[in-house]
């Protein structure tokens, strides 16, 4: 019973999911009736730790909730104000028109921004069109910004798949491993964006060699990875956010650096700083956001607010994130003629009407991660019947891959950690693991399957115009992803090694 009880919903969750096709909110609502219904014929289970879970549940979704609406109407705004149009103005200043240039800093920099600040298929459904409107086949301007949205993924959405998907685990510092890992698995996007913009078309479109479109690119996967790895030693939050902000700064510069034989000294100094000072007012509303998560971070760590409910305490973090961009849009609201505060309510209406079967989604798939952890996972472990000298090299292989697993099928690596991540955690600790290793090369192998998650490509099929053409993604997606959980596994057990 204790075996039907735990792996029965998960088995209704991929029915659902891969075999009937139903949206995630269906199926995780129905995973989780389930599990409550089995719940009480398991006998060594109290019933006061139900409640436990699904207070913790609640409070997680009410923070991610915060998250998706300030980040969701923050960029609604930002598409009112005509930010996105002048951040891509700006960008084409770097490129002239070289459209393997132009792939990497919009489906790379661009999509990793967009990932850290709103996450939930926000960067591919925005980035596609665009590149469609620069030339690209639908089909490659869709695959482009989905190989792209990877190495963004473990810290999308201001750190949620962290502070959510391993919330109660034991994963102080999986964040750092995850960047560490990925400063190397994460070169293979930039790679694979360049390979197929070049691959895909007219050599006079793209002007470069092969040989050194992928010098360009490696040059850019290091200006992303390595600021990333960098601020994930303060948290969650910001390396994704920020990260893509400093890596696109410092490439477009090496770009232009690269371009001052083209002209006289004194006009290649002016154009080079003229132009930067483009880019960075095109993304000074963004650039604010970062400074204010990172000073709120400071001033409110560890401040939490107790609420009891039926006995049972549940801390909640004051520093909210989400309310960072909602403080944003107030000063947007205030600087702006009188008709904006109108515009600002229909913008946060809209925003808010996307959620609630997202919501309902994130809190069925917490409420079974928090039954998992408050009962389930102190008697059942993936790996506890094994005895082998080689059972921890088997995690590690088994984590980046089970990370890819579900984001593969419920379209989020939030709700991937939260479903692989208690029995990740439980095996590390039977086979005294590093489980901060072990879920960071879940966070990895959950920002590779992100690439070829199912929800992900029905939603970038409808922005630009495709029907039924999951096979014909897939033979662009399937080897970018393989090869970063190839990579990252490598890494990983090279440092296990150590």
């Amino acid at each position: 019973m204790l075996l039907a009880a735990l792996i029965s919903p998960f088995i209704l969750q991929l029915t659902m999911v891969l075999i009937a096709r139903r949206p995630l909110w269906i199926s995780a609502a129905s995973s989780f009736a389930l599990a409550v219904f089995l719940w009480p014929q398991v006998s060594f289970l109290d019933s006061s730790l139900l409640v436990t879970a699904l207070l913790r549940a609640f409070v997680l979704s009410f923070e991610v909730g915060l998250i998706l609406l300030g980040a969701i109407a923050f960029l609604e705004c930002m598409q009112l104000k005509g930010v996105t149009v002048s951040i891509r103005q700006a960008l084409g200043q770097f490129t002239q028109g070289n459209l393997g240039l132009e792939a990497l800093l919009l489906a790379w920099f661009f999509c990793g921004f967009l990932e850290g600040a709103a996450g939930f298929g926000a960067p591919a459904a925005l980035i596609a069109p665009l590149l469609v409107s620069l030339g690209f086949h639908p089909v490659i301007a869709a695959v482009l910004p989905l190989v792209g949205d990877s190495a963004a993924v473990p810290f999308g959405a201001v750190g949620t798949p962290i502070r959510l998907g391993f919330s109660g685990l034991a994963a102080d510092s999986a964040a750092i491993y995850g960047a560490g890992i990925n400063v190397f698995a994460g070169l293979v996007p930039p790679l694979a964006i360049f390979y197929l913009a070049w691959k895909t078309h007219p050599r006079k479109s793209i002007n470069l060699s092969l040989q050194r479109g992928l010098f360009l690119a490696l040059i850019a996967g290091l200006c992303f990875t390595l600021p990333a790895f960098v601020l994930s030693w303060f948290g969650p939050e910001l390396p994704s956010l920020a990260g893509s902000l400093i890596g696109m700064s410092i490439f477009c510069f090496f770009l232009l650096r690269r371009k001052r034989e083209t002209f006289a000294e004194k006009s290649a100094t002016i154009n080079t700083w003229v132009i930067m000072g483009t880019l960075v007012r095109s993304f000074s509303p963004y650039l604010w956001v970062c400074a204010f998560l990172l000073l709120a971070k400071i001033a409110l760590l560890n401040l939490t607010i107790k609420i009891e409910f039926l006995g049972h305490i549940q801390d909640i973090a004051v520093f909210q994130p989400g309310l960072v961009f909602l403080i944003a849009i107030a000063f947007f609201a205030m600087d702006h003629p009188r008709n904006s505060f109108g515009e600002i309510i229909a913008i946060l209406k809209k925003a808010a009407g996307r959620l609630p079967k997202v919501l309902l989604a994130i809190f069925c798939m917490a409420g079974l991660a928090q039954m998992l952890l408050c009962g389930l996972t102190s008697q059942f472990a993936l790996f506890e019947l094994i005895d082998s000298p080689w059972a921890q090299t088997l995690l590690i292989i088994v984590a980046p891959i089970a990370g890819a697993a579900g984001s593969f099928v419920t379209g989020s690596a939030t709700v991937s950690n939260l479903l692989v991540g208690p029995l990740l955690s439980q095996s590390s600790l039977i086979l005294a693991a590093n489980a901060s290793l072990v879920l960071g090369l879940q966070l990895v192998g959950a920002g590779a399957g992100n690439m070829v998650s199912l929800q992900n490509l029905a939603a970038v099929q409808a922005t630009v115009g495709l029907v039924n053409q999951e096979r014909n993604l897939l033979k662009y997606l399937w080897w970018p992803c393989a090869l970063s959980l190839g990579v990252a596994i490598s890494i990983a057990l090279l440092l296990n090694l150590v």
